[in-house]
């Protein structure tokens, strides 16, 4: 039964399980010569072990172990004391926002040199992007035609590099032109510049000498290629596998440490049982525990289920099989001592050492090394980049910035900085508008979309009496917590912000609780030491406005809506007093200047 229990472990591995089957349909009966196919049915045996105890099985070891590793997260203390999932997007949020280098590379474009602004919008139209991106795929298509030896038609092959290093060095140094220091702050920019330099310096050597340069050259060839990342700024699919790979490899730092503790373990170990087994078969030169190194890279590759099990029974083979099997002598002891040193060394045992196989240490060693790696450790690697994966498609506050940025070139036309606050509430509403989810109200300002971009209809409208502003609710007001000058401009930098919070506190009610609930939960993030730190980056880095903005939003409208209602109970009361009074004006002219009066307007 022990024999048949090990014989299933390897098979689960899906490690030499065809040759067991053969043997299986092929066998008679104990102690005679195998028929060819003689018991075929049983095939179907092996067939549903692979499918229930691999496929399934396996699988579902798979899922308990990812299962078990999210809910140790979710009730990690330093995870589950801190913050709620409110609180983590919002914080994720300012910290995307205020962590860049800039928001827009170049700002007040009516105000630069005119040649330097046409630059400036053209490297950064959209357009121009397609075409490097297609620029980038034509140019990786070129570099993929190399074929040794080179036929005829390749040498056309250089031409073609040629025009697309032209191209690349023309869009680094037109946007080098167009943003100035600015270039440099952006990861992607510095990419490509490594990249186009990398292009030139081989070209150079080319030219100069192509002898003794291969591996110089082909380091180059690989900055080329490498200009393929640059697709996942804009393919939304492969920018999250690549972001769920990148923050992984914190985490996978920790489970690579305990892979590389067990691996230091079972080394050691490895070589005290197995050092002086003598080789026969896959146990070789290639795959021994002579030494730490050799057996740390015999489990590496035991690791991956390459022939783990073909090295297990070398290494389990006794006496029997390599005097009657192979004809040569083993030892039961290979013990080294100051006696027997000479000895060993003349006889050649020092250097190739003759000790039987141990079977019953084999078998636990490689089972257990296989469970504990292969289908723990590994299945934790698994479950850290499931969970990184999670997280980059759960999270979308860094395509709320990123919307921010692309609606704002549409009212912000010249870059300025800042806008009225009817154009910003309008740019609310777009953004908001985009990524609404569950919110069912009225639109964000009832209607009054036109009214708010146009300025003298504003203005219109206050002087016979009404607001714009009346119709935004207090609610809103306070969701948004938009900072204005007294001018009432708003910064770009507080109309990111002031998005972003309407977006999670409005936009996203799934996340339960009322609306003075979650807003009290983003307000006690204020003094949280990520924003307090990145606040300060933003200063630093000069992202605030120059002149503070102490007026509020909620103020404002809240301002707005105590007045208006003012006005119409004076007004009422005008009227009655009128109808009272019969002929006599309301509107006399000692009371047109009355305290009263002026204050309802």
């Amino acid at each position: 039964i022990a024999r048949a229990l090990l014989s299933l472990i390897e098979i689960s591995t899906t490690e030499g399980w065809v040759d067991t089957m053969y043997a299986g349909t092929d066998s008679v009966a104990p102690m005679y010569q195998p028929i060819r196919d003689t018991r075929a049915i049983w095939a179907f045996f092996f067939f549903f072990f692979i499918l229930v105890g691999s496929f399934l099985v396996l699988n579902l070891c798979v899922g308990v172990i990812i299962d078990d590793f999210l809910n140790l997260r979710e009730q990690d203390p330093e995870a589950a004391a801190s913050m709620t999932k409110l609180q983590t997007k919002w914080i994720a949020a300012l910290k995307d926002i205020l962590s860049r280098y800039h928001l827009f590379p170049l700002l007040n474009l009516d105000q630069q040199p005119q040649l330097q602004a046409r630059v400036y919008r053209f490297t950064s139209h959209r357009y121009f992007e397609n075409f490097i991106m297609g620029c980038i795929l034509m140019n990786t298509v070129i570099l993929g035609l190399d074929i040794c030896p080179a036929p005829s038609w390749s040498r056309h092959l250089g031409f073609f590099n040629y025009m697309f290093a032209i191209i690349f060095n023309i869009e680094a140094l037109a946007k080098l032109f167009a943003i100035r220091r600015a270039y440099f702050g952006e990861s992607w920019n510095c990419f490509d510049m490594m990249c186009v330099i990398a292009t030139d310096l081989g070209i150079l050597l080319e030219s100069v000498s192509s002898v003794g340069w291969s591996t110089v050259l082909s380091a180059v060839r690989l900055f080329r290629i490498a200009r393929l990342f640059r697709l996942l700024r804009f393919a939304r699919g492969l920018n999250q596998l690549f972001m769920a790979f990148v923050l992984s490899i914190p985490k996978l730092a920790n489970v690579g440490a305990i892979l590389a503790l067990l691996l230091f373990l079972y080394a050691i170990l490895g070589v005290k049982l197995f050092g002086a087994v003598q080789f026969a078969g896959p146990h070789n030169d290639q795959a021994n525990f002579r030494n730490f190194g050799n057996a740390v890279v015999t489990l590496v590759r035991c690791m991956t289920g390459e022939g783990w099990n073909f090295i297990m029974h070398a290494l389990a083979r006794d006496r029997f099989y390599f005097e009657s099997v192979l004809g040569t002598k083993c030892s039961d002891s290979y013990a080294i001592t100051t006696a027997n040193y000479e000895e060993y060394k003349l006889t050649g045992r020092l250097d190739h050492p003759d000790m039987c196989g141990r079977p019953e240490f084999a078998f636990m060693y490689f089972v257990s090394y296989t469970v504990v790696i292969t289908f723990l450790i590994l299945n934790l690697f698994v479950a850290v980049i499931f969970l990184a994966f999670d997280e980059t498609q759960s999270s979308e506050e860094g395509e709320i910035v990123q919307k921010c940025l692309d609606v704002w070139h549409a009212y912000d036309t010249t870059l300025v900085g800042r806008m009225d606050l009817g154009k910003t509430l309008l740019f609310v509403e777009e953004v908001f508008a985009h990524f609404r989810k569950s919110h069912k109200g009225p639109i964000l300002f009832r209607g009054r979309q036109k009214a708010l971009g146009n300025q003298k209809q504003r203005q219109r409208e206050e002087s016979l009496g009404g607001s714009v502003y009346d119709g935004i609710p207090l609610e809103y007001a306070h969701a948004m917590d938009l900072r204005l000058d007294d001018d009432l401009q708003v910064h770009v930098l507080h109309a990111f912000v002031a998005t972003v919070r309407f977006i999670l506190l409005i936009g996203d009610t799934g996340q339960g609780g009322s609306f003075k609930d979650r807003l009290e939960e983003l307000e006690a993030t204020q003094t949280h030491s990520t924003l307090v730190k990145c606040w300060a980056l933003a200063e630093k880095r000069q992202l605030l406005p120059e002149a503070p903005c102490t007026l509020r939003l909620a103020d404002h409208v809240a301002a707005t809506k105590i007045q208006l209602k003012f006005k119409k109970l004076l007004q009422r009361k005008r009227a009655r007093a009128a109808g009272e009074c019969g002929d006599v004006d309301p509107m006399r002219t000692e009371d047109r200047d009355s305290p009263l009066n002026r204050a309802a307007g």
